[in-house]
């Protein structure tokens, strides 16, 4: 089951990471379904936005997920 890291990017663009989860959503609808964005300073570097700008929830697959996808 992969996991990822929620995040979440207020309106002023400031990123949190907030947890971790598990889910059987797969990487690849990710990469379809949001909006991918590179993140520095954070464990992941990538998150998955749901809004490509402002507010948002986002999904950052940790590395090893990343590693089974690719």
């Amino acid at each position: 089951m992969p996991n990822y890291a929620v995040y979440t990017r207020t309106h002023t663009g400031h990123v949190k990471r907030v947890r971790n989860f598990s889910s059987n959503y797969p990487h690849d609808l990710l990469k379809r379904h949001f909006h991918q964005e590179l993140l520095t300073g954070f464990p992941e570097n990538t998150v998955f936005w749901i809004n490509p700008e402002g507010p948002s929830i986002g999904f950052a697959p940790h590395p090893e997920v990343r590693k089974a996808a690719d």
